[in-house]
């Protein structure tokens, strides 16, 4: 199997039940189950769960590791974009004050409190 573009989440982990109804159960709360696996993928990894307490077969695992990719990349997506718009315009905010005339407003561009609530559209009243 390849290793690079590997979350990981699935990054030196075995492929057994547990491990799977883990990432089932996460992406049912997070709504991505439905959403991003196809009819084929969901029932392939609920018979897995079903009948097989861990997974020795190469090919399955190769399978398996794709279908739970997607799942991954589909749950972190949402807190990356998050972080990157708040990344953004923090560096942004931390450009104007600056110019301003602030000079602790450089440390804003680092700050990642502040990045994470600038993208979640947070904005705290004095």
């Amino acid at each position: 199997m390849r290793e690079t573009g590997r979350s990981a989440v699935l990054t030196g982990r075995e492929l057994d039940r547990g491990f799977l109804v883990a990432l089932r159960t996460r992406a049912l709360r997070r709504r991505v189950w439905f959403r991003v696996l196809d009819r084929v993928e969901r029932g392939l990894v609920d018979l897995t769960i079903r009948w097989v307490d861990r997974v020795k077969s190469g090919r399955l695992a190769q399978v398996l590791v794709r279908i739970l990719e997607k799942l991954v990349r589909a749950m972190e997506g949402g807190m990356v974009r998050v972080l990157e718009r708040g990344r953004a315009l923090a560096l942004r905010a931390s450009g104007l004050a600056v110019s301003w005339g602030d000079g602790v407003a450089f440390g804003w561009r680092f700050d990642a409190v502040f990045q994470r609530a600038l993208g979640l559209g947070i904005v705290a009243g004095t």
